[in-house]
């Protein structure tokens, strides 16, 4: 009978085995953590995406529906303007004090309704922006003008709180490639900005000059590219430090801010920003304290010497900013237009579901001289049209039942419909509200609030031309 000795058990061994097995537990542990954490944080990604998305798209909304008050505003104002006559007998001191009453009440309720409409145009746009879809129509410019065109949007803001803009512009041209509408912006709402925030009689300065290329010592960074500074510098209640780094943080206002009479929603400054950003530049706020004021300065790249001299050729520079948004980028032709004479009454159609909105612009039309009619929806307003075979007819693309796109359509296989002038009137202003419209038969798209006088001087531009010329320049307005 063999008997084995006694072996002591290998422990070395053993605990490496415990280990490794401890550590292939952990491991596991580990890997369901993370596996829970990732799936964890793609859900989060896609709620805040979705936030995002939600968000953007009650910016969206929220633009159109506030644009839904502003067109019988501005509307009315026009119409209160154009009737204004005093009554059979008033005395000469009765009648100076009924129309300065009048005036203020106008001013202020064309203020207000100017300034709700910016509002609602900086919202729109930080959405579009967000969204990427704000496409630069880029071409030549002279900043000198663009400051000119922003100084007279707000001059009237100024002289209200009776303060001293000062000006300083280079002699030579200060040629740079930019969206002159968007350039504008930007100056106005810093402009818009220091006056807000500066008392009564305070200064406001705005200075442009040149940056010409700078070699800088040692070689560890390029020479600075030429370009232009522009420079909005005002004695009001200045930035405090702590607030400096977030003032172009959308929403953002601080204590700056708190003073709520002053309004504004934080999205004027973010929106300087991101267009300074889209036209290459960049843009830095500056601040000794709370009752130092603020600076502003803007830098732009300049155009290189042969863009310049293109500038220069005939026919370059003109901006259309100041003509009517159109659908799809140019006036369609209506098959086989004939603009009516003069001396002949043009037929007017307005159709929107807003009443308030459709007979303000109807009043306003029939005071420059049109023949009017108003239908609320777009089934009776086909029953008009071919009852009556109007010239011009400005139609709401929300309308219940038939949309817009949908009246247009129609309205162009009646007898008739080929000729007349198509106005697509609406809240909805993005580029594929516009291309929809194109599509659709609309010759303009208007985005509310449309200026009456604006949609007056389209009618009459498009009742003198001959329609060849129509033709001619339907790609170039």
């Amino acid at each position: 009978l063999l008997v084995e000795p006694h072996q002591p058990p290998d422990w070395p061994t053993l605990e490496e085995l415990a280990s490794r097995a401890a550590i292939a537990f952990e491991n596991a542990r580990l890997y369901g953590a993370l596996q829970a954490e990732i799936v964890e944080r793609r859900q989060a990604e896609a709620g805040l995406l979705e936030a995002s998305r939600r968000k953007d798209e009650f910016l969206a909304m929220l633009s159109h529906e506030l644009r839904n008050p502003l067109a019988p505003i501005r509307s009315a104002i026009e119409v209160m303007r154009s009737l204004v006559a005093p009554p059979p007998g008033e005395e000469a001191a009765a009648r100076a004090d009924r129309d300065d009453r009048l005036a203020q009440a106008l001013a202020v309720t064309d203020r207000q309704a100017r300034h709700l409409t910016r509002l609602v145009d900086e919202l729109l746009d930080v959405a579009r922006i967000s969204q990427g879809k704000i496409v630069l129509k880029t071409e030549t410019l002279d900043l000198r003008d663009v400051v000119r065109q922003s100084l007279e949007a707000v001059q009237s803001l100024v002289d209200l709180h009776r303060q001293e803009l000062r000006l300083q512009l280079p002699d030579r041209p200060a040629r740079v490639r930019g969206d002159g509408a968007r350039l504008i912006q930007v100056i106005t709402n810093l402009l818009h900005n220091a006056s807000k925030y500066t008392g009564p009689e305070g200064r406001i300065e705005l200075t442009l000059v040149r940056d010409e290329p700078v070699e800088p010592e040692g070689v560890a960074t390029s020479p600075r590219e030429p370009g232009f500074t522009l420079t909005v510098r005002d004695n009001g209640r200045g930035i405090e430090a702590s607030l400096l780094p977030h003032v172009f943080d959308l929403f953002e206002q601080g204590p700056r801010g708190l003073d709520r009479n002053q309004g504004g929603l934080g999205v004027g400054l973010t929106l300087v920003q991101r267009l300074v950003q889209l036209h290459h530049g960049e843009v830095e706020a500056r601040s000794d304290g709370p009752g130092q004021g603020s600076e502003f300065v803007v830098r732009l790249p300049a155009v290189v010497a042969d863009e310049a001299m293109d500038a220069l050729a005939p026919g370059q520079g003109a901006s259309a900013s100041a003509a009517p948004t159109v659908a799809g980028g140019a006036v369609r032709n209506p098959l086989g237009s004939a603009p009516q004479p003069q001396d002949e009454p043009c037929q007017v159609l307005v159709v929107d579901d807003n009443r308030d909105a459709a007979d303000s612009m109807a009043v306003f039309l029939e005071l420059a001289g049109f023949d009017t009619q108003v239908e609320l929806d777009g089934a009776r307003a086909l029953d008009r049209a071919a009852a009556c075979a109007p010239d011009v007819v400005l139609l709401d693309i929300g309308l219940p039942g038939l949309d817009g796109y949908e009246v247009a359509r129609r309205l162009r296989t009646l007898p008739g419909g080929d000729r007349c002038l198509l106005i697509a009137l609406t809240g909805y202003g993005q580029q594929d509200d516009r291309r929809r419209a194109h599509e659709a038969g609309f010759d303009v798209h208007l985005v509310k609030p449309a200026d009456p006088d604006a949609v007056v001087e389209l009618i009459q531009e498009w009742r003198l031309r001959a329609p060849a010329a129509l033709h001619s320049e339907a790609t170039t307005r």
